[in-house]
């Protein structure tokens, strides 16, 4: 049996809530399964948490799970840790796997996904016997770095344990009213900004979306509900699928709506894309209960999202996809980038005019990031946009490129301004007045203490 203590970096819980990592509490339930012991950090900066967790745990080993924006916090956490071997896996260590090997301390590195390649080290290693072969790890021994191939991916989702959400209770706040779910891995479209791409290039694009079945996934659903309401004599608000693309496939979601209905019956969000909605699909998603279709428009600009994004869907498709929700009363937010490479301000206002069109229910905005591994940081790269300008979120509005497009302060003011532009644009120039005297954000900020606290009393 090992010891072995989860440190998953998070950003600071007053930007965005602490989730559940479904990637390390699935590592963690198969870990349990087969004997070893597990506990878990979640640190949004390096404090003394770190060194009293590592007291009290006594772990045998340290395994770091991280992604781009908290790469930095992760590193400085790792050099921290005295006498304890780490390993690193997650987002950032799959796409930069050479950075990662190199920082001291860190005996090796996890490739994609560590379902089976996670429990076969720790067998080896708690048997002092040679690990350095384990496929899906490239391992640091004396100066030399041994690289192994990468696994089949597991095809089977529904032998996997359900997720471990008992090591994140601590990190999640006790108000939560949000309950988190996957009911399946990876994506079959290749956008130029997203870790899919890359992973598609690892694995091949066959047999990459895999889908538990809707029976599996409603056990889960139905115990981690019955738990819930034991602890806190309520159900929580709603249910959230985390789902890269949760409409994928259509006879899974018929099943799925059907039994849903059934057997659970409580509100839920999903992810989706603009091209796999029709009528038929937004009628079985309502008459199921989801109150929130996310979908991604991205850019409500034809050329950028087709040359820089790799999303061909047309402006056409976007407005008839959100007219079909508000035909059957189905709420919609919509995700938006600004800031992309090649994008001007007239490409931004393209996007803000598009959102009105459509009308979604909610309206995000983020600022681009060109992400390592990816198609646009590539291009980023090579054209000399990337600077040294370190964020620990996308919830950020600050670019860290440097476009000959538009400048930086612009694509911040457009970030300001984004959502009073979509709903309210009589207000334009009042909020770009406060924005001007930098007395916008202090303002939300404000706003946003006083919902938080208001929700709480409720």
């Amino acid at each position: 049996m090992v010891n072995i203590l989860f440190i998953n970096p998070v950003t600071p819980p007053n930007i965005v809530r602490v989730r559940v990592s479904m990637g390390v509490a699935s590592l963690s339930a198969i870990l349990k399964r087969e004997g070893h012991k597990t506990a878990l950090l979640c640190p949004s900066k390096f404090d003394n948490s770190i060194s009293e967790k590592i007291k009290s745990f006594k772990p045998d080993l340290i395994a770091v799970s991280t992604v781009s924006d908290q790469f930095d916090l992760a590193k400085e956490i790792i050099k921290s840790i005295k006498h304890i071997p780490v390993i690193m896996g997650g987002i950032h260590a799959t796409v930069a796997t050479d950075e990662c090997i190199k920082i001291p301390g860190v005996i090796g590195v996890c490739i994609g996904e560590g379902d089976e390649a996670l429990p076969e080290f720790l067998r080896k290693y708690g048997n002092r016997k040679d690990y350095t072969d384990t496929k899906n790890f490239w391992f640091k021994e004396n100066g030399k770095i041994i690289k192994n191939p990468l696994r089949p991916l597991i095809q089977n989702l529904d032998a996997l344990p359900f997720p471990d959400r008992e090591i994140f209770e601590e990190h999640i706040p006790k108000e939560n009213l949000i309950l988190e779910f996957m009911a399946s891995r990876g994506c079959p479209f290749q956008c130029n900004y997203c870790i899919n791409k890359v992973l598609q290039g690892f694995y091949g694009i066959k047999g990459y979306l895999r889908r538990r079945s809707v029976d599996n996934l409603l056990k889960e659903i139905n115990q981690v509900l019955a738990e819930y309401k034991l602890k806190h004599n309520r159900f929580p608000k709603r249910l959230e699928f985390h789902d890269d693309l949760f409409t994928a496939d259509k006879a899974w979601l018929k099943e799925f709506a059907d039994k849903y209905k059934q057997q659970v019956n409580q509100p839920y969000a999903v992810n989706a894309r603009i091209e796999t909605i029709d009528e038929e699909t937004v009628l079985l998603l309502k008459e199921s209960g989801c109150v929130e279709l996310k979908l991604g428009i991205e850019s409500g600009n034809e050329r950028i999202r087709k040359e820089m994004l790799n999303r061909h869907m047309t402006n056409h498709q976007i407005i008839s996809c959100f007219s079909l929700c508000k035909k059957r009363n189905l709420p919609t937010s919509s995700f938006n980038m600004i800031g992309i490479p090649g994008e001007t301000e007239k490409e931004i206002e393209d996007t803000i005019n598009l959102n009105r069109i459509v009308k979604p229910s909610v309206v995000g905005v983020s600022v681009f990031r060109p992400y390592q591994g990816t198609y646009l940081y590539d291009y980023c790269k090579k054209n000399g946009y990337l600077t040294d300008r370190k964020v620990n979120s996308f919830y950020e509005g600050e670019s860290i490129i440097n476009l000959p497009t538009i400048s930086k302060e612009k694509i911040n003011y457009y970030y300001q301004i984004f959502q009073t532009a979509v709903y309210h644009p009589n207000l334009l120039p009042l909020v770009t007045f406060l924005v001007n005297l930098h007395l916008y954000k202090p303002m939300m900020r404000f706003y946003y203490f006083v919902r938080r606290n208001l929700a709480k009393l409720r």
